[in-house]
């Protein structure tokens, strides 16, 4: 199926690993400019010589960290410079926290609602005015399923923060539906990326039977065969298919993607 995604100018944050690096790979194979942006540098440059060398297409890399809301203008104005345009922003950047609520310090607190949330509103702030004059383009962010059920072990901070996210999107999607922006949540579940491979062999030191076994007690509610985790390609599909004129008349929606764990209409 062809997305009609081919010489789009797509900036994709989080974009080193996991997720990000999947959704903007699945870009530039369907023929966009991906500009991708993280924290750690020489990852990411190799992250871009990797999606470049693969597909052919143009890739920007720009290092940078989302929790710095002051210097996400430069990196807004970066893609501009480069291409004139944004017409995709996939606001992935985020982390997760599993801690009791009453030992949330206040630091753990901003620092979860300035990377899960903040970051996504100002970004998007940047890149909206750019979209108006252009005649429109496509948000589409990324939270978990915390932000619809809470899980059996403790979420209140970055939960709460991802939670926050329905209503940006609603609100946002109203505000500039008739600018022809459109605004989409996404909310994976358990997905195998580099960073829930690092925190399982932690757990399990490195054995590969008790690291098999918390797979699958983590995914205990996941209905497809065998408890399966998802595939960071698996949320790429639907993110790419979401910001593609495929998608053209879903905005201000919310999508699952967890094999079923989440069982709330």
């Amino acid at each position: 199926m062809d997305l009609g995604l081919k010489h789009k100018v797509v900036l994709v944050t989080g974009a080193s690993e996991g997720i990000g690096k999947a959704t903007a790979l699945a870009f530039a194979r369907e023929g966009a400019r991906v500009a991708i942006n993280a924290r750690r540098a020489p990852v990411l440059q190799a992250t871009a010589d990797e999606i470049a060398s693969s597909t052919g297409a143009e890739v920007l890399a720009l290092p940078g960290d989302m929790t710095e809301l002051e210097s996400l203008p430069a990196l807004v104005e970066a893609v501009i410079a480069r291409w004139g345009r944004i017409d995709v922003l996939v606001n992935n950047a985020g982390t997760g926290m599993s801690k009791g609520f009453l030992a949330v310090t206040v630091k753990d607190l901003e620092e979860n609602f300035r990377l899960n949330f903040f970051s996504t509103y100002v970004v998007s702030q940047q890149v909206v005015p750019h979209m108006v004059r252009q005649g429109g383009g496509v948000i589409l962010n990324l939270g978990g399923i915390t932000a619809k059920q809470a899980p059996k072990g403790p979420s209140t901070v970055s939960g709460p923060a991802k939670a926050a996210m329905f209503n940006f999107t609603k609100a946002l999607a109203q505000e500039f539906g008739r600018d022809n922006i459109r605004v989409n949540y996404l909310m994976p579940g358990l997905t195998m990326t580099p960073r829930f491979d690092r925190k399982l062999r932690d757990l399990t030191g490195g054995d590969a039977d008790k690291y098999a076994q918390e797979m699958q007690r983590w995914s205990r509610d996941v209905l497809l065969p065998g408890r399966r985790w998802g595939k960071p390609e698996e949320m790429a599909d639907v993110i790419a298919f979401l910001c593609s004129d495929r998608a053209s008349y879903m905005t201000g929606a919310s999508v699952i993607v967890d094999g079923g764990v989440v069982r709330a209409l």
